[in-house]
């Protein structure tokens, strides 16, 4: 296992160097138009969504995460908050709808707007990038994804999308982002009741 272990750190040695150069890059700005342009699975997009109440956008990890299942497990259990708090949550996946609606249903969350976007264009217009090494697999994730899949129960799945794809949270009202959480690393567990907090200026 030792040398194993050692092999796999050789190897990712050169991926940690390229993550860490992009990570040190600005972020981009969001673009109006990814918010204007993208549907979701009701027909509406973003901005008309964010027209009626705040959107709480939630990009996932890849549909077999132990911490997407969490996600999913923390929006149902915040869903009431949500509601009177008259927060609209808005989920965008890396899987083809058809695969990803029985998933959705699973948690009870079939009826809440998503956008499936395996070709990442809306993740790179929010600026959401492919984790280090450290940020997939460090000692923490580790140790989080231990305590959500096993002791939590959530499970692990197959590979359904880039398994190296960060997450992130938005609240975002008018076409106008309010707030955002970038994951540091996958275990990362967003305050969502704090998320839904703001102050309109409207």
């Amino acid at each position: 296992m030792a040398r194993i272990g050692a092999g796999f750190w050789r190897l990712a040695e050169p991926l940690h160097a390229r993550r860490k150069k992009m990570d040190d890059q600005p972020t981009p700005q969001i673009p109006s138009e990814a918010i204007r342009n993208t549907i979701t699975n009701t027909g509406l997009s973003i901005e008309a969504l964010s027209q009626e109440a705040p959107v709480l956008l939630i990009f996932l990890r890849h549909l077999g995460c132990t911490f997407c299942r969490e996600t999913l497990s923390d929006i149902r259990e915040k869903r009431d908050y949500l509601t009177r708090k008259k927060i609209q949550p808005v989920f965008v996946h890396l899987s083809p709808e058809e695969k990803a609606a029985p998933i959705f249903e699973k948690y009870s969350l079939g009826d809440v707007p998503r956008i499936s976007d395996p070709g990442k264009a809306l993740y790179h217009a929010f600026g959401l990038q492919r984790g280090r090494i450290l940020q997939l697999l460090g000692p923490r994730v580790w140790w989080r994804g231990f305590v959500v899949a096993i002791l939590n129960g959530h499970g692990f799945g197959r590979l359904m999308g880039d398994g190296l794809q960060m997450p992130g949270v938005f609240l975002i009202y008018k076409g106008k982002v309010l707030k955002d959480f970038r994951h540091r690393t996958t275990g990362d567990r967003p305050d969502y009741e704090g998320m839904a907090e703001y102050e309109s200026t409207h």
